[in-house]
């Protein structure tokens, strides 16, 4: 077989300082061995690329890393390529995200995102910033998924992957392909139907949010904070509690 040599892009239009960079393939391969190169385009996918999501933070050298160094972690990337229900998928790419995430193998996606939000939340002097943390394992299995139909087309003999992209993480909107993000609500619905009006007044008419929606002023309220207002909730103080 004929060497085949990979060149870096900025060969096209090379700078006096930069120093061209070339690889040999068939020496890469043998290099790697037969087992990673086999698992190379899911760890690309993964890592993210021009058609899969990205995981914030992580990288695409980490995955390559940890496949070289972890036979665990490589075994489990196998398992994901193997997969042929989604719901192995599921569980073989949450181990997958975990341990990329640098969680126990015995935590669960969501609870390692638990766990580091705790940590977060007791050393950081300010807001966490939440796209540090790991995804939830709603939006994470369409990440996991959306990589193997990626992986599986670059694999692919044929010209035209067998499977259908809607199958694997996307969705088709008006003749677009726009990837699903989760199923669940992004929050509870307590949460969700919180509303906070911000009146000058003393929320007495429709013009109130909180009023509008059948709801009472709350300290989460800009203005009144629930309790300057005639629609916050009235303190019922009886005899003994005053005798407190």
């Amino acid at each position: 077989m004929d060497e085949l040599t990979f060149r870096s892009d900025k060969a096209v239009k090379p700078d006096k300082n930069t120093k061209i960079r070339e690889w040999q393939i068939n020496a890469l391969q043998t290099s790697l061995g037969e087992k990673l190169c086999y698992l190379l385009p899911i760890i690309h996918a993964i890592g993210g690329c021009d058609t899969t999501s990205r995981l914030y933070g992580i990288g695409k050298g980490l995955p390559l890393k940890k496949a070289m160094s972890n036979t665990s972690f490589a075994k489990q990337l196998e398992q994901v390529l193997d997969c042929s229900t989604r719901e192995e998928m599921k569980t073989s790419g949450e181990k997958v995200l975990v341990e990329l995430y640098g969680g126990k193998n015995t935590e669960s996606l969501d609870s390692l995102r638990i766990r580091k939000f705790k940590d977060k939340v007791v050393r950081c002097a300010s807001s966490v910033e939440i796209q540090n943390l790991p995804p939830t394992l709603d939006a994470g299995q369409y990440h996991i998924y959306r990589a193997f139909y990626q992986a599986k087309c670059w694999m692919s003999k044929d010209e035209d992957c067998a499977l259908r992209a809607v199958d694997w993480g996307w969705q088709d909107l008006q003749g677009k392909l726009m990837p699903r993000t989760m199923d669940c609500q992004p929050a509870p619905d307590n949460i969700l139907k919180l509303i906070m009006c911000q009146c000058k007044g003393d929320c007495s008419t429709n013009t109130c949010s909180c009023r509008k929606q059948g709801l009472k002023c709350t300290n989460a309220c800009s203005e009144c904070r629930g309790d300057a207002c005639s629609n916050s909730t009235a303190i019922d103080v009886t005899e003994d509690d005053t005798d407190l």
